[in-house]
């Protein structure tokens, strides 16, 4: 007599899909914050002080290289997700200016320049590197 030893599992699809959007949605707020942190830091720095060192920890290039580095690393080095982490970095700058009485001072927007532009590089060249980016 054979007997059938197979097990079979049942996979709830729902559920696992609103499990990956709901770890999905976690790491895009934590990224969000994350942004808005460090942008509040260098307003708060920029105001405080009449300028700011290339070499600072809030300098434009220091703050865009990390930005972008949290990018790569929240979307595991694809560039397939470039589209969402650019929406989330443009929210965020939002919600700074927002916080800031709608204006950054300028050195947040040179910073969203160049965090645009590091983008618009990795997409363009499919560079994964934040590194590289900024080059």
């Amino acid at each position: 007599m054979h007997v059938n030893k197979r097990k079979s599992y049942a996979v709830d699809i729902t559920a696992l899909s609103q499990e990956t959007w709901s770890a999905h949605d976690r790491h895009t707020d934590a990224f969000r914050l994350l942004i808005v942190s460090l942008l509040n830091r260098q307003a708060e720095q920029a105001v405080s002080q009449s300028y700011i060192a290339e070499s600072s920890s809030y300098s434009k290039e220091t703050i865009a290289g990390r930005l972008l580095e949290f990018a790569v690393a929240f979307s595991e080095g694809d560039p397939n997700r470039i589209d969402k982490l650019r929406d989330t970095v443009e929210l965020s700058f939002t919600i700074v200016e927002r916080q800031w009485g709608g204006k950054l001072p300028e050195i947040g927007h040179k910073t969203r320049e160049a965090v645009t532009e590091g983008l618009d590089q990795w997409q363009n060249k499919g560079k994964s590197s934040a590194i590289e980016l900024l080059k």
